[in-house]
């Protein structure tokens, strides 16, 4: 299912030829965003606190980590300062993915075959680490599919600021209208569209309720944002 997001009264600015898919990771390629959540209620819970989905789902989920940390702090009172409760997920984030991983999210390997099979570049997108980027894509061998990998490490700020996508596009040596990101969150949406980069939305059951007004259109999973490029977009190939 596809949403499209453009005022109908308002006849859309042609863009150029498509030549990248600038992916996020967590909640976008790998189904992630539930143990995220659960990692954080178990590190608060240590502090006498409790997050529940409610709460995760409209002020976390899609945040970074050190923003997170920062908000639990002052939303609870926590004794604990901010860089001991970015730690202690690290280690929760770290010991859950040794434990099992993430899921790809079920269309992530044919969207990427979809990619490059109509010539297209791709990249990601994330306010994630690059330790996080290889210890998550790594062992679905995912890493080669990709021109470039943005991180939170090679940038002075984070999502939702722009500055990992406007990385992304000069590494690629494109221009904003050039390429497409693909999101599901609103933070993230806001960094793209920050950056000029037209964002397709796709929602996870854990960012349904964001605002996604400024989304290009809104697809239910990754097949249907690959149909609205073939639609909507002119194609390598």
């Amino acid at each position: 299912m596809i949403t499209p997001m453009n005022d109908p009264m308002t006849e859309p600015m042609p863009l150029p030829h498509l030549k990248a898919v600038l992916f996020d990771m967590d909640g976008t390629l790998v189904d992630s965003e539930g143990a995220h959540w659960q990692a954080w209620v178990r590190v608060l819970r240590r502090h006498g606190a409790e997050l529940d989905e409610a709460t995760y789902r409209t002020h976390h989920a899609g945040m970074p980590t050190l923003d997170n940390a920062v908000d639990v702090q002052r939303r609870y009172a926590l004794s604990a300062t901010v860089d001991e409760l970015v730690q202690a997920k690290v280690d929760e984030t770290r010991a859950h993915i040794a434990r099992e991983g993430y899921p790809l999210q079920p269309a992530t390997r044919a969207t990427l075959d979809w990619c490059h099979a109509h010539g297209l570049r791709c990249a990601v997108v994330t306010g994630a680490s690059q330790e996080a980027i290889h210890t998550v894509l790594g062992p679905h061998g995912l890493l080669a599919h990709f021109d470039t990998l943005v991180g939170m490490d090679d940038v002075p700020r984070n999502k939702p600021f722009p500055d990992c996508y406007l990385l992304a596009l000069d590494r690629l040596g494109l221009q904003a209208g050039e390429a497409v990101a693909f999101e599901d969150s609103q933070h993230g949406l806001a960094a793209a569209v920050a950056a000029g980069v037209p964002a397709i939305a796709i929602p996870t059951p854990i960012s349904a309720e964001h605002d996604f007004s400024r989304a290009t259109a809104i697809c239910t999973d990754l097949v249907a944002a690959t149909d609205w490029l073939t639609r909507h977009r002119t194609l390598p190939r």
